[in-house]
């Protein structure tokens, strides 16, 4: 029943973690499940409790007026700008991959040459509903000393603008070279600005 101080039955009602989940610990839904089937460098298969994802991949998202709201759904399509964002978190994972490439960059970069020494340098995927994600490394903790290496080598550095020459903060990014001469630059993949770390998912 309804009473002055409890005018509706959720009246006294807060928001809690579902008891019967193990603390700390997110379910996979299935259609992230479903997503991830078959992808080659999975976070799924991560075999540590935690990773620093270095990378965000977006679906396309548009801002429109009321006024405008019909032409923006008959223009716009969220699969194909999904599909592009995990088309690109899986070619940057793969390129990060790829230990010839990496041989090479390390030789300019004792930094990188020094993580791949201590072999922590893996890339993983996850897709999501709204999103793809690139990770690195399988750590046992959140503090696990290894992750302070990467985090540095991957987030944004301050660097002169090649405009103006004033220190700015950019991020650290990959260029993926074209097929011909005539495209010489493909597409450039940035990483996260500020690198989190991150649970690893469990199917179980």
């Amino acid at each position: 029943m309804k009473t002055p101080g409890r005018p509706s039955p959720f009246s006294g009602a807060f928001l809690v973690r579902n008891p019967l989940l193990p603390s700390g610990k997110k379910p996979i839904s299935n259609l992230v499940r479903q997503l991830n089937r078959g992808e080659r460098h999975t976070l799924l298969g991560n075999r540590g409790r935690y990773t620093l994802v270095v990378a965000t991949m977006m679906g396309r998202s548009h801002t429109v007026q009321e006024t405008g709201l019909r032409q923006a759904m008959q223009s716009f399509r969220v699969g194909d700008s999904l599909d592009q964002a995990a088309d690109k978190a899986r070619r940057m994972a793969k390129i990060l991959n790829d230990n010839r490439y990496l041989a090479k960059l390390a030789r300019n970069n004792p930094q990188l040459a020094d993580i791949l020494a201590r072999d922590q340098f893996k890339a993983f995927v996850l897709h999501e509903r709204y999103r793809s994600i690139v990770t690195v490394g399988e750590f046992d903790s959140a503090d696990d000393p290894g992750i302070r290496p990467l985090l540095e080598l991957f987030r944004a550095k301050q660097k002169p603008d090649p405009r103006t020459g004033d220190q700015t903060l950019s991020p650290e990014y990959i260029l993926v070279p074209g097929l011909t001469r005539r495209n010489p630059l493909e597409q450039v993949l940035p990483f996260d600005p500020n690198p989190r770390v991150m649970p690893v998912p469990r199917l179980k």
